[in-house]
This record gives structure tokens, sequence and C-alpha cells, in this order.
């Protein structure tokens, strides 16, 4: 809990010093007040959402306790579930048996020196080497179980052979990362030319998030997430943009939002590429729609998921799934849970607790 508050007190109290925005402080404790009095636990997300801003005119209690929302999320996702989520490699053969379009993988790294191809068979370095030169000329290496893109690297082929095994280990097998860990080697996939617009060192992909009640499956929210044309990865923790997008349309609505830790900033375009992200429409947005509702049954016993897709000139491609999805995200960048299927669902639990 203490490094909770420090997180809290080092990354969002500066930020909200310097709002020059800020609604007037009466207003604000008002404010507060009424979201404790209403889920009965401290209100620090009031800062972390940024709802002091006048720029936000949603009544406050639309947003949801982050902590709460977890444990929901927790109670919908059966344990016996998780592996298949958190495991890439699992979920990409679950989805390839159920005949749906995911990101594939052509080797499984392990830090003792073992590398095995997707069908499990062992190989030697070169090898190695060998297999990828006839599968791509680029490869994109992530851990096999892990979320916001730590220890990705995208390389060249060319690149992982003049490296060498050692080299590369030392790379992937890092300080923070676990001796137990596995790295999966999958191809770079090749984004929309709408998305690359934005920037191509990342691929960028929409997160959305379902929740399955008996056969149906009900969106909640979906955000795009887009690189800072530095990374090789769009994920929002390590200085990604987070955009609104409308679910019935598939237009990107606002601004593009950062993580506190990098300056809490919103943009209109992107600062490095200068596209603009308000009414950006994103292609094959109903096929992307309609592709996640086919997931979301597959991935019983879990009820409650954010599912990242990216949208290629071929149309949408899974590319994981999250049972522990960072549900803050979601909520910050496109508004409260309050009346999604899921803040419903979790509100009226508690009516019924």
């Amino acid at each position: 809990m203490s490094a909770r508050i420090w997180n809290f007190i080092s990354s969002e109290i500066a930020p909200y010093v310097r709002a020059k925005d800020k609604k007037p402080l009466t207003r604000q404790i008002r404010e507060m007040r009424a979201m404790y009095r209403e889920y009965g636990t401290l209100p620090y997300y009031y800062v972390t959402h940024g709802l002091y801003r006048r720029s936000h005119s949603e009544d406050v209690l639309e947003y949801i306790p982050v902590d709460m929302m977890i444990r929901f999320c927790n109670r919908l996702n059966a344990r016996e579930g998780v592996k298949a989520a958190s495991d890439k490699a699992s979920f990409s053969e679950l989805m390839r048996r159920a005949g749906l379009p995911a990101v594939g993988y052509f080797a499984v790294l392990q830090n003792n020196g073992e590398i095995r191809d997707a069908d499990g068979a062992a190989m030697d370095f070169q090898k190695f080497v060998q297999l990828l030169r006839g599968k791509c000329q680029e490869a994109f290496i992530k851990l096999r179980e892990c979320s916001q893109g730590l220890a990705a690297l995208r390389l060249p082929v060319a690149e992982i052979e003049r490296m060498g095994w050692q080299e590369l280990h030392q790379r992937l097998w890092r300080p923070g990362v676990t001796p137990s860990s596995e790295y999966l080697v999958q191809p770079v996939v090749v984004q929309h030319p709408l998305l690359a617009s934005l920037t191509n060192i990342s691929v960028n992909t929409v997160r959305i998030d379902t929740y399955l009640v008996g056969d149906t499956v009900h969106f909640n929210k979906a955000v795009l997430r887009v690189g800072n044309g530095i990374a090789c990865t769009d994920n929002w923790a390590s200085g990604g943009y987070i955009v609104k997008i409308d679910l019935d349309s598939g237009t990107l609505r606002g601004t593009g939002k950062i993580k506190s830790k990098y300056g809490k900033g919103e943009y209109s375009s992107h600062p490095r590429s200068g596209t603009r992200f308000d009414g950006l429409v994103l292609p094959y947005w109903q096929e992307l729609k309609s592709l996640v509702r086919k997931a979301a049954p597959v991935m019983l016993p879990l009820r409650s998921l954010g599912w990242d897709v990216a949208l290629t000139p071929e149309g949408p491609l899974l590319i994981e799934v999250n049972h522990d999805y960072d549900i803050f995200l979601s909520q910050y960048a496109c508004g409260g849970y309050r009346e999604t299927p899921f803040g419903r669902a979790l509100l009226g639990s508690r009516s019924a607790a």
C-alpha cells in the first residue's frame, strides 16, 4: 500500500499542481465528497482521471473506483481459464483452432538456450536463423507471459544472425526479466496505412473490452493505443498515447493522452507525425467488432476481457487478450464506466449484496 501511495504522490500531484484549468476548490471538494458517499472509498481517482479539470463536464459519479472494477473483473474470470489468456502461445493456438485470424509465432526461446519451433521441435541457433529467413525479414520478440510490452524487441533477421545467441540472450534476459521467462518470436504485423500514418515504428492497436453474459457479447469501451514514435510497442505504460474510439462508428474522438509519469499531457495530433487524432475513422471497424464477438465465447470461462486488435490492409487481426487488462486506461480515455454493461452489472451486484 505504501508503494501505491508513493506512486500516486510522485506521478499525480505534480500534474495536478501544474494544471491551469482546475475547477474552483469548493467544487472539487463537493465532487469528491459526492464520490465518497456514492462508492464508499477514498476518491483518489478524482485526481488520477483528471476530473478536477474544467474540461471534464461529465458527472463525476459516472467514474467507478478502479479497484472496485478490478475486483469485479476478477470475480467474472474463473482462475482455470486464466492460462489461455496469459500465455500468448496458447491464445494464438486457441484462436487458430477456432478459425479466427490471430498473430502466430515461429519459435519459443528459453533462458537455458533451448529453441523450439511452433510445433515444439528443438533446433540450434543456426537452424533458428534459417527458419526466420524463410519466413520474414524482420521479427518481433516478446515475452510469452507478460503485459505492457516489457522487454519487447523488433529486429531484422540479419541483425539477429549477426548478434548470435549470446548477445541476443543478454538483450532478452536483462535485469528485471524473470530467468524462467520464455520469449515468442513472431512476424512483424503490417498495419493498415491509416494506422501507419500515426507512426510506423510500432503497430498501433485497438483495445476493446467485452463483458460476456450468457451468449451475448457486450462492448464497454474502445481505445486506440498509439506508439510514441520511439519505442517498438504502442503500450501506454511505455509512453504511448491513448485515444477514445466511438464504439458505433470507429471514429477517434478527442485528444491523445499519455501516462502521468510521461507528463500527463493531451495532444490533438501525434507529436512526431503530425497526424490529427480527432475525426480519424478506423478501417474495418464493423469487421473488428464481429471478430471480437466470435472470439469472446472461445475464451470461456473468462467473461471480462480486454482485446488487443491490429488493423491490417486485409482486415482485423487478433494480437492478444488480457484477463487483467488495464481498465483504468479505458476509463481515463473514454469516460466513466457507470453506464456500460460492465458498470451496470457491477453496481447491480453491490445492490444485491
